[in-house]
């Protein structure tokens, strides 16, 4: 009976996720709708080309020409992703309209084993050393929104990074390069550099030296095998390495200038365990006010399938805040 009960679930499971996948197509191609004006279009596909870069997808909310501007989610995949992948993996469509936000997901150029990914850092991931600058790539896709004329209402001082993995890593170093172009940032499964350019342990306890106070939420589970949340130090077969989750939350908690002690709530944020398994750790007293969110997700994995409200919940802390060093 166990057996017959076990293969049942299975079996409603493999049908959930089929069906989940047909839904989450379906939509994705109906925001590629055209309503023969050009007020109704809300998706657009940027040929912004360099070194190699292929064409990035901003989405545009339906009230857009209802407002004078609008913030922008900067929505990053991992490695070997690609934009309809992070499409799927995150919804944050489905409350571009609600909350009222532009979404630009960009993709990056692919390696020679013909995998997307982003120049994050020393530990990830342009493991074949092309040097190539996706953080001014980004800036510069960025600067074409706000100077055409078809989608120029974006608002400079509310640009918003979140990233998976190796667009984590990519997402932190965004917002150290440029920081008037980063006014928060979230990432999933990411942390920060263990070793520099040289294979050298990084003391430094600042991962920002010399730039502003950047509102984090940072999202980690404590069973992500690609990304461990202890950390992970692969020298000397690789000569780098990343911090463990906790130790890249402190290094931001320095930087920011926040009280140690944090705040903690329990929440549902995931589909795949049940009960309040998410703690978060609210870091407050920061510089510029701002906070850092810790999201523990107690047997979380590295692609954690994230349920919408909690997005909701990252998103609601993004939007609150804005960057008045921004152009």
């Amino acid at each position: 009976m166990i057996l017959i009960l076990q293969g049942v679930r299975k079996e409603l499971m493999m049908k959930f996720w089929a069906t989940l996948v047909v839904i989450i197509f379906f939509l994705f191609k109906a925001t590629l709708v055209y309503a023969g004006h050009p007020h109704f279009r809300t998706t657009y596909k940027l040929n912004v080309s360099q070194q190699g870069h292929p064409a990035a997808l901003l989405e545009l909310p339906r009230r857009y020409y209802q407002k004078e501007k609008w913030p922008l989610i900067v929505n990053v995949h991992g490695y070997t992703s690609s934009i309809f992948l992070q499409y799927m993996f995150t919804r944050l469509s489905f409350y571009k309209d609600v909350l009222g936000f532009m979404i630009l997901t960009p993709e990056g150029r692919k390696d020679i084993e013909g995998e997307h990914y982003w120049n994050g850092g020393n530990f990830c991931c342009d493991f074949y050393k092309s040097g190539v600058d996706d953080t001014l790539y980004i800036k510069n896709l960025i600067d074409y929104i706000a100077n055409d004329p078809r989608f120029n209402r974006v608002d400079m001082s509310r640009i918003y990074f979140f990233g998976h993995s190796n667009g984590g890593f990519f997402s932190y170093k965004m917002a150290c390069t440029y920081p008037n172009y980063v006014t928060a940032v979230g990432v999933l499964g990411a942390t920060l550099d263990l070793r520099d350019e040289n294979g050298e342990v990084i003391i430094e306890q600042d991962p920002c030296p010399n730039v502003k106070a950047v509102p984090i939420f940072h999202i980690h589970g404590t069973k992500d095998k690609t990304i461990p949340f202890v950390g992970k130090d692969y020298y000397p077969e690789h000569p780098f390495g990343h911090i463990g989750a906790q130790e890249a939350v402190d290094k931001w908690i320095y930087h920011n200038r926040c009280n140690n002690q944090s705040d903690e709530s329990r929440t549902n944020a995931t589909w795949f365990v049940r009960g309040k398994e998410t703690t978060i750790k609210t870091y407050g007293d920061c510089e510029d006010d701002a906070v850092i969110k810790f999201a523990v997700v107690k047997k979380g994995q590295h692609k954690e399938f994230l349920r919408l409200y909690f997005y909701r919940k990252m998103l609601k802390f993004f939007l609150k805040y804005s960057n008045v060093e921004a152009q």
